[in-house]
């Protein structure tokens, strides 16, 4: 797990090119796996689009 210089980095990175960067900390109330909805959602559009777009494939 990166330390929080390194977030600050990525952090900074981001305004420089123009990009929000927003990092969210897992609850450390919740056990076992838990899901994160925005990331899900990222996932799974990614997976559909690899799916059907064949991006990874020549």
């Amino acid at each position: 797990m990166p330390n929080n210089s390194c977030h600050q980095e990525v952090v900074e990175h981001g305004k420089n090119v123009g990009i929000d960067v927003e990092i969210v900390e897992r609850n450390p109330d919740d056990k076992g796996f838990v899901p994160q909805a925005k990331r899900w959602i990222g996932e799974q559009t990614n997976g559909i689009l690899m799916f059907y777009r064949r991006l990874v494939r020549d």
